[in-house]
């Protein structure tokens, strides 16, 4: 009867590691998904201030283009 007790705490041992390192694992790629989604939200952040630095870049050349076509500022 002592083994199979002895089995029986063996077993609720392994289960039990088991159950920790999968809650573990868990954790560990719960954090490693909010690190990627905190790094894409700053990656989309600079995309739009790069979008929106862009447009101005080219609002600002077309604004001295149409200048130049109708004679410079001086016309």
């Amino acid at each position: 009867m002592a083994e199979g007790d002895d089995l029986r705490q063996f077993m609720r041992d392994i289960a039990s590691r088991h159950e920790r390192i999968w809650r573990d694992q868990a954790r560990a790629l719960n954090r490693a998904g909010d690190e990627l989604r905190a790094l894409r939200e700053a990656s989309d952040r600079r995309w739009e201030e790069n979008r929106e630095e862009h447009r101005a870049q080219t609002q600002a050349l077309l604004h001295i283009l149409d200048r130049l076509q109708n004679g410079g500022a001086a016309a």
